[in-house]
């Protein structure tokens, strides 16, 4: 019988792993370097000119005036002078006086002035005293029917021939067409008479014209009316 020998065979060894070394690379792209900004001078505001286009009321008054000076505006024209004072003179004579002055004074110590309102492009109205309206250099602020504040100075108290001068809260002139004056003769009520003042308004080259053909024309017929009468 043969002998069995059993050897326990040395196991062999496990083969070491091998290191594997991974190198990282940093693909980025080189940071690039920060600019510091150069500081820049501040820029000069540039200066602008704000230019107003000139109001209808500016472009009617031919000249520049200080403010404190009264602004005229471009005289109407003779034609349409008389339109103004036919118009006036045809409201005054069908509209009695609408106005509280009424209830303290009569009727027959009230003068009712008519002017063209250049803003409005109207005829407006306004009321006074009779004192008032022959006072020398008088001035009096009024409300007139159309609810505006006028200031009224009497350039010269000449009876119902009294130039006077209207402006607005502005200072811009305007152009009194016509007085409406109760005519009163030893406290007897006499008639209501119409009269234009000879104001600066009325009084321009056209219409002095017109007035020098008028006189002529009105004393060529009174000669020969006389004539006629021998």
């Amino acid at each position: 019988m043969r002998n069995r020998i059993i050897t326990n065979p040395t196991p062999s060894p496990s083969p070491t792993p091998t290191r594997k070394i991974v190198v990282i690379k940093d693909n980025l792209p080189a940071p690039t370097p920060t600019r510091t900004p150069t500081p820049q001078p501040a820029a000069t505001p540039i200066q602008t000119t704000i230019t107003q286009t000139p109001t209808a009321i500016e472009t009617a008054v031919p000249t520049l005036m200080a403010p404190s000076q009264p602004i005229f505006y471009k005289p109407l024209s003779f034609r349409e002078i008389k339109k103004k004072i036919a118009e006036a003179k045809r409201q005054m004579s069908a509209r009695p006086v609408q106005t509280a002055i009424t209830d303290d004074y009569l009727q027959t110590e009230i003068v009712r002035l008519a002017f063209y309102d250049y803003a409005d492009a109207k005829v407006d109205y306004a009321v006074m005293t009779k004192d008032a309206f022959l006072s020398r250099d008088a001035q009096m602020g009024l409300t007139t029917e159309n609810g505006k504040f006028i200031t009224v100075r009497i350039i010269r108290a000449n009876g119902v021939n009294t130039p006077v001068m209207i402006t607005d809260t502005q200072n811009r002139v305007q152009m009194p067409l016509l007085v409406q004056y109760p005519v009163v003769r030893n406290g007897v009520y006499i008639e209501t008479a119409y009269y234009i003042s000879t104001h600066t308004g009325i009084v321009t080259p056209e219409v002095v014209s017109a007035g020098r053909l008028y006189v002529r024309n009105t004393i060529d017929a009174a000669r020969e009316n006389l004539k006629k009468k021998g």
